[in-house]
């Protein structure tokens, strides 16, 4: 079995379009993406919509690209909103 690993794509549309190449030029049956897979663009009122919106917009893409969305297992990247959040309560 071919597995593909990535992590840290951080939003980048350009790295998930490479993953997939690369994945369909080596005949890879699964990718692994291990965290740190999201962006946090401007425009939102929290960096958890942002993050929400950037999600969708992953999940939206790698379906159009592949034709399904399999997600066995999550992996969450950095945990850096939850520290702010908890800065603010204190």
């Amino acid at each position: 079995m071919r597995v593909l690993a990535s992590s840290d794509v951080h939003g980048r549309r350009v790295v998930y379009e490479w993953l997939l190449t690369v994945a369909r030029n080596h005949d890879v049956e699964s990718i692994v993406l291990a965290g740190d897979l999201l962006g946090c663009p401007d425009g939102f009122d929290t960096p958890e919509d942002a993050q929400r919106h950037e999600a969708e917009s992953v999940i939206r893409f790698w379906a159009m690209s592949t034709g399904t969305v399999t997600q066995d297992l999550g992996v969450p990247g950095n945990i850096s909103t939850s520290r702010r959040q908890v800065r603010r309560e204190r």
